[in-house]
């Protein structure tokens, strides 16, 4: 999965297949902490994949920002937060070369964007988007 920038996506939804499985490894009793994941993933892989300019970026970016802000409020609610498995995902989205200097190349153009959304609020922000 790592011999092009898009990897592989058996099913097609947009998630490839390593993150997929990650994911539910991670969350394996979780059906609604998977779908926003998988669209946060969904997001950081466009972010990674397509080309666009600031706006298509900043887009890109703020979705995704609320969709982690979601998943936080989902498994943590407010109380405090361990990122590893975000983290962890991450990792494996930039795990060539050519996926990461994609993404920050693509992230910088996305700058300046605003990340300010309260977790509660992204969930509604994002909600029937995963």
């Amino acid at each position: 999965g790592k011999l092009t920038l898009a990897g592989i996506d058996s099913n097609n939804d947009g998630v490839r297949d390593d993150l997929e499985r990650e994911i539910v490894y991670m969350y394996p009793q979780n059906e609604e902490v998977r779908r926003v994941l998988r669209a946060m993933v969904k997001k950081e892989q466009q972010i990674i994949t397509t080309e666009g300019d600031q706006e298509h970026f900043e887009k890109l970016m703020v979705s995704y920002f609320a969709f982690e802000n979601c998943w936080k409020f989902l498994v943590f609610g407010t109380g405090a937060k361990d990122t590893t498995n975000r983290d962890i995902l991450n990792i494996m989205l930039t795990n060539t070369k050519e996926r990461f200097e994609t993404q920050s190349v693509n992230r910088n153009i996305a700058l300046p964007f605003t990340t300010e959304v309260s977790n509660p609020q992204s969930c509604i922000q994002v909600q029937g988007q995963y």
